[in-house]
Order: structure tokens, then C-alpha cells, then sequence
């Protein structure tokens, strides 16, 4: 990792303001987050400036044939630069060379003074990674010294209330060393990004798996009712298959529509700390009181259908670890606060705190539903596959069929009918929300 060379830095000026040196990969970075815009005036010597839209580097596809010259002065959109250090007093400010990470997302490399001026401004956390040329890992950024003596204007630590809240916030990691190290570390081993693609995965894997379960249903249906002749049983699964077909046509879309809900409504949060302890409270309680209900209306079922038909242990197995997979998988987004579309940030007010807090387990939830949706439409498409191999070998295999279509049935509407319990949980708990968010608005002086 090599520093970058005195010819890739720029300076940027915005609205009289000179920021920089800014390396060329960083600009790069802003031009992708769309904060740089062509319009916007850079220079490599502070004396001749040019619009970043005439930089062959920055904007290939916008340089003409005319030789660039002094940019007119432009007046750009309205874009906060206020992380970029502001212009050196002297010549001899330190090289780029410190990489970090905030939300998982890294970037850099930039110098001591712009770190300085991200933590000060409560961008860069005391837990985000840092890393230089020469480390043999990344480490906390509160493990560099010189990172938060600069919190204030002459180096001087927060004062007033903020700083007792500081001092409070910050001391309380001192007792929960294992547990933090636990949950960054997941946080850093998975990205935002991976994880929206797998659960648009397990959202088109559960959409498939359902059509392939009430085809396998019916076609059960009609080999039992052809060798018993049976004309109720053929109606039963054609009324099955119908149902399920519907059901799925209502989850995948409902699905769809809560996560784009989720990406719609975005919230502010104090600290990363608030949503480790959110995530984990949801966790539990998933794992712990939410199963009595499914669990209690499957028993019950089973105990008034008029046959003795019980669930096999293996069958309870794989819903139990079906489950266990899409709350955990679910838990692992909900550390990234990006995921959640949340923004941490220190100077949330009590009451914007309050409705986040309510937002989130709503936001989370729809989160997993969409991976209980996948995961157990397809394991009811393999159970259904087991009844339909088991109906063909024979009436011998009779009770191994029956308890494949009790699986592969309840697998199919615990499935199906979670993301429509969660869209209207959802539905219903932002219609409260709003409602608090405006008197909330209206009383604020």
C-alpha cells in the first residue's frame, strides 16, 4: 500500500472555501456518492483552478477537445464538505496515509488532520477501524492517541453536558469488552450490500419454491384421489393448491413492498451501542417468546384434526433450525445500521431516539421475514418432493406420505403468512409513528 504520489492531490474550492489536499482516489469516492459534481472547482497548485468536469481523471467522459481553461466561476449545488480538512497553513502537512471505516464501508487514504476532523465531528467512532502502512492489522480508532486529542478547537476535551453524556457513553465499554468485540466483529465480516443481495435471493428463492409446493400438492392430491377414487380428495388439493398459490402471489409482494418501506424511512440513532443492544434484545426475543405462538397453533391444529396425525421430531427439527437460520441472518443485518436505513448520530433527541427505537424492530422483522419466507417455502418444496416419492412407492409408505404433506403444508403457511402479518405490523406501527413524529414537530419550539 503506497502513499499517494504529491501529483494526485487536489485542492477544492467551494463557495471561497479551499479544502485539502484531497487525493485522487478520495475525490473519486465523492464523485461516486455523487457529493463532487462537475461544476465544482479544483486545482492542483492553488492557483489554477478548473471545474472537476474538465479533469480527464475525475470525468473522462465529460472532457472536450477544447483545451481546459480557467473555469467560470459556477455556482454548484449545495454539497456538505464539511469532513474534507480545510486548506493547510503550511507546506509541510503530512501525506495521506490513514485508512478507516465507518458502518463497514473503508475509505481513504487520508491525513491525520481530516481523521482529526471526523472524529471531532463525531463521524468517525472510538470502535471504527483504523489502519496505516506498517500496522499488521486494523485497530480501534481509540487505540491511536493523537485521533481524539484535537475533540476541541485547541485540542481540549468535549465540555458541558456533552461531556458528561461523553464521558458516560464512553465508559460504559470498559464492562461490555466481549460482547463488543463479538458484534463488531460479525459487523465487520459482512457487508450491507451482501447481505441486501442474499435476502433478495431468499426472496426469489421462496417465490419459486411456493409455485413448486402447490404443484406438488396437487399432484399428490390427484394420485391419491385416482387410487382411491376420490373425487373430495382431488377438490381438497386442487383448494390447496389454489390457496397456496394466492398465498405466495400476497407474500412476495408484501415482502417486496415492506422492504422498499424499509429504504423509504429513515431514522437517526445515537450510537452503534444502542443498536447492538437493539439487535440483541430483538434476538432474544425471537428466539425465546415468538415461537410459543407458531409452535402453540401447530400443536393445537394437530390435536383437533379428526385422525391421530402428530409431527415427527425430524419434521420439528427443520422448522426449529429453519427458524433459528432466518433470525440470526436477520440479527446480522440489524448491526448495520445502513441496513435498518438508519444514521447514527450523537445529537438525536430524546424523542427521535423513541421512535427509532419502535422503528427498528419493525424494520428488522420485515427483515426476517423475507428470509423465513425463503427458507421455509423451500424446505416445504422438499418435503413435498418426499410425499410425492413416498405416494408413489406404495400404500406401505402411507404414513411416511401423510407426514410429509403435514410438513411440507405448515412450512408453506408459516411462511407465507409472516410477511402479511409484518406488512400490516408495519403498516400500522408507521401510521403511529407519524402520528408521534408530528406532534413531536409541532411542539418543538
Amino acid at each position: 500500500m503506497n502513499r499517494t504520489p504529491e501529483a494526485d492531490q487536489y485542492f477544492l474550492r467551494v463557495r471561497g472555501k479551499v479544502m485539502g489536499p484531497v487525493p485522487l482516489k478520495q475525490l473519486l469516492a465523492l464523485k461516486e456518492r455523487g457529493r463532487l459534481l462537475p461544476d465544482h472547482e479544483v486545482s492542483r497548485d492553488r492557483k489554477t483552478w478548473q471545474r472537476a468536469g474538465e479533469i480527464a481523471e475525475l470525468y473522462p467522459e465529460q472532457v472536450s477537445a477544447d483545451p481546459p481553461g480557467e473555469a467560470e466561476v459556477v455556482e454548484a449545488a449545495e454539497v456538505d464538505f464539511s469532513f474534507l480538512s480545510p486548506e493547510a497553513n503550511t507546506s509541510s502537512q503530512e501525506s495521506p496515509e490513514w485508512y478507516y471505516t465507518i458502518d463497514g464501508e473503508q475509505d481513504g487514504p487520508v491525513t491525520l488532520k481530516v481523521v482529526q476532523t471526523l472524529a471531532k465531528k463525531g463521524r468517525l467512532k472510538r470502535t471504527d477501524l483504523v489502519w496505516r502502512e506498517g500496522m499488521q492489522e486494523w485497530v480501534p480508532a481509540e487505540s491511536i492517541d493523537e485521533f481524539f486529542t484535537a475533540a476541541g478547537p485547541s485540542g481540549s476535551s468535549p465540555s458541558g453536558k456533552g461531556a458528561a453524556a461523553y464521558e458516560a457513553r464512553e465508559s460504559s465499554r470498559g464492562y461490555t469488552i466481549v460482547w463488543d468485540a463479538i458484534l463488531d466483529g460479525v459487523r465487520s465480516s459482512t457487508t450491507p450490500e451482501g447481505l441486501d443481495k442474499s435476502w433478495r435471493v431468499m426472496v426469489q428463492l421462496g417465490g419459486i419454491s411456493m409455485s413448486l409446493t402447490a404443484v406438488g400438492i396437487l399432484l399428490v392430491a390427484v394420485i391419491r384421489g385416482m387410487t382411491l377414487q376420490s373425487l373430495g380428495l382431488l377438490f381438497g388439493g386442487l383448494v390447496l393448491a389454489l390457496s397456496l398459490s394466492f398465498l405466495k402471489f400476497c407474500a412476495v409482494h408484501l415482502t417486496i413492498a415492506s422492504h422498499n418501506t424499509i429504504r423509504a424511512t429513515p431514522s437517526r440513532i445515537s450510537s452503534q451501542s444502542v443498536v447492538n443492544v437493539l439487535t440483541m434484545t430483538w434476538l432474544m426475543f425471537f428466539l425465546t417468546f415468538v415461537p410459543i405462538l407458531p409452535v402453540s397453533l401447530v400443536t393445537g391444529a394437530l390435536d383437533a384434526s379428526p385422525t391421530d396425525t402428530n409431527l415427527s421430531p425430524i419434521a420439528m427439527l427443520v422448522m426449529g433450525l429453519i427458524w433459528l437460520v432466518a433470525v440470526l441472518l436477520a440479527a446480522v443485518s440489524g448491526l448495520h445500521a445502513r441496513c435498518m436505513n438508519m444514521e447514527i448520530s450523537p445529537a438525536t433527541s430524546s424523542g427521535e431516539e423513541g421512535v427509532s427505537v419502535i422503528l427498528f424492530f419493525l424494520k428488522i422483522t420485515s427483515e426476517f421475514s423475507g428470509r423465513l419466507f425463503g427458507f421455509g417455502a423451500a424446505a416445504s418444496t422438499c418435503a413435498v418432493g418426499g410425499a410425492v416419492v413416498t405416494v408413489l412407492l406404495g400404500a406401505g409408505w402411507q404414513d411416511h406420505s401423510i407426514q410429509f404433506m403435514i410438513t411440507a403444508v405448515l412450512l408453506a403457511f408459516m411462511s407465507g403468512f409472516f410477511p402479511l402479518w409484518t406488512y400490516l405490523m408495519l403498516a400500522l406501527g408507521s401510521i403511529v409513528l407519524n402520528t408521534c413524529q408530528a406532534i413531536m414537530t409541532r411542539s418543538t419550539p
